[in-house]
């Protein structure tokens, strides 16, 4: 089984296919070799949540939705966007990121009774959507 992480030879191999493949999506890239060889075994996948990436990501989120336990809103996080970003990738490269806490709110159903939702600060939703686009294009990855 081969194994690569972003400290080994697996660089090396990515920057040859993002080299041939140019403004392609490194994550796609990704999901790529990994279509390709079924024996690549990913052991970290962070080195895929640049800021760049994260920002686009953050572009695909509701603009509208409701702020989390923080109070930050769509708006008032994208008004210093790039610091935000470098702190936030920061954050994870230091492993120093962690979730924060769920806003619980009840909203009605037809029934007449609650139902609970939970609504993740705007950080965390920018972090779940890239983790997801990254897994999803390493795992939806049609074999031939």
């Amino acid at each position: 089984m081969k194994v690569f992480s972003s400290e080994n030879a697996y660089d090396v191999e990515r920057a040859q296919v993002i080299k041939n493949t140019e403004g392609r999506n490194e994550a796609i890239v990704t999901g790529e070799m990994a279509a390709r060889d079924t024996k690549v075994k990913f052991t970290s996948l962070a080195h895929l949540l640049t800021e760049e990436f994260l920002k686009g990501c953050y572009s695909e989120l509701n603009h509208q939705a409701a702020a989390g336990i923080d109070q930050v809103s769509y708006t008032s996080y994208g008004e210093n966007l790039d610091r935000n970003m470098a702190e936030l990738v920061k954050r994870m490269r230091e492993n120093r990121y962690r979730a924060n806490d769920i806003r619980r709110v009840s909203i009605p159903k037809a029934d007449g009774k609650q139902r609970p939702l939970g609504i993740p600060v705007l950080e965390d939703r920018i972090v779940q959507r890239g983790v997801a686009k990254i897994l999803n294009a390493i795992y939806e990855q049609d074999p031939e």
